[in-house]
């Protein structure tokens, strides 16, 4: 269970940035930088694609269970929706090999990033230890579709590919932590801002 959302987003960002994970996660080679905003000008994200691929994750959709039970519970399942934009630098097709490479290198990724979001317990908590909320600890591997969304010529420079992997997964949303974080806030705030440790 989780309060917030926030812990999900740190844990995805932490399997593909820093290779965490129980098992499958990516080698240091098949890893990627944080990206920008898929709305960003291609020559900004480039930058940082150059360097290596990047990524930016989105929550697009959140559906919550049905019923009257379920909208007067303290603890809540919803279905998500979470788009994960890649970008990966591809040479000037003047070097077809380089260019064949890069290609590969971006297909793969794909088997990859799925296997590492998917594998249950990779997504239980966040180096930290904070809960992420993501039923089942992974994304739903049979819910995942990826497709080749946007293509930034940039000349002699080389071009610009964006793939949009998408996934669903099941978040368990919490009032009772969101109100125990509350607390212990306002505990600190208690006897002129003294935390009582009686």
């Amino acid at each position: 269970m989780a309060s917030t959302f926030q812990w999900a987003y740190e844990r995805i960002y932490e399997v593909l940035i820093d290779g965490a994970g129980n098992a499958r996660g990516l080698a240091l080679g098949d890893r990627f930088n944080r990206g920008h905003p898929p709305g960003f000008s291609a020559q900004l994200r480039s930058v940082r694609a150059k360097e290596r691929p990047t990524v930016f994750v989105v929550l697009v959709d959140s559906t919550p269970e049905s019923g009257v039970s379920q909208e007067f519970a303290e603890q809540q399942l919803w279905r998500v929706i979470i788009n994960i934009y890649r970008d990966h630098w591809l040479s000037f097709e003047g070097n077809p090999t380089t260019v064949e490479e890069q290609l590969v290198e971006a297909a793969d990724a794909r088997w990859k990033t799925r296997g590492a979001l998917c594998f249950t317990g990779n997504l239980k908590e966040t180096a930290e230890g904070r809960n992420t909320g993501i039923a089942g600890e992974a994304l739903r591997a049979d819910s995942s579709t990826s497709k080749l969304v946007r293509v930034d010529n940039l000349g002699n420079e080389g071009r610009l590919l964006q793939y949009l992997d998408q996934y669903i997964a099941e978040f368990e949303f919490s009032f009772e932590s969101a109100l125990l974080l509350e607390d212990g806030f306002n505990l600190l705030l208690e006897d002129g801002g003294r935390l009582l440790l009686e």
